[in-house]
C-alpha cells in the first residue's frame, strides 16, 4: 500500500500523519515525522456505544392546550382535518379538557381547552379542514 498522508487533529492539536501500513497486527503511522505502531485486538462481540456530548432535548408534550389570542376562543394550533368533536354548545368544560381531535400529517392531535367555561358555539364539524389559527369553538 502506498503511504497515505493526512492532517489529523487530536485534542485540538494538528499533526501531519502518514500511514505506512495497515494489517491484522495494527497500523504503522508517522506523526510529525515520529514513527508509531498502533496495535489493536478485537473485542469479543462487544460494541461500546459512545457517550453523547450533549444532553437530550426535552420535546414538548404533543397534547397541549390551544392558545387563543382571545381567551373566549379556542383556535387551531396547527392545520389539519377535524376527526372528532368532544363537546357541544351548552357544555361546561374544564381547563385542559379535550374538545376536538385534529388529524395533521397522519397524526391525531387532541386539542384541549385553554380555560374553563360554558361552550357558546362550536364552529367546525367532523371532516372539515382547518388552517392554523382558524376558530374552532368559543365560550360564553
Amino acid at each position: 500500500m502506498p503511504p497515505k498522508k493526512f492532517i489529523v487533529t487530536v485534542d485540538g492539536t494538528e499533526y501531519q500523519a502518514e500511514i505506512k501500513s495497515i494489517d491484522r497486527e495494527g497500523i504503522e503511522v508517522f506523526l510529525n515525522g515520529q514513527q508509531y505502531k498502533v496495535s489493536f485486538a478485537e473485542l469479543e462481540d462487544q460494541v461500546k456505544t459512545p457517550t453523547p456530548k450533549s444532553k437530550p432535548i426535552a420535546l414538548p408534550d404533543p397534547v397541549q392546550p390551544a392558545v387563543a389570542v382571545n381567551p373566549d376562543q379556542v383556535t387551531a394550533p396547527l392545520p389539519g382535518d377535524v376527526i372528532e368533536i368532544m363537546i357541544q354548545a351548552g357544555d361546561e368544560i374544564e381547563v385542559g379538557q379535550g374538545v376536538i381531535v385534529l388529524e395533521s400529517m397522519k397524526m391525531k392531535n387532541l386539542i384541549r381547552s385553554s380555560r374553563a367555561g360554558k361552550v357558546k358555539n362550536v364552529h367546525v364539524s367532523p371532516g372539515q379542514s382547518v388552517a392554523y389559527g382558524d376558530l374552532l369553538m368559543e365560550f360564553e
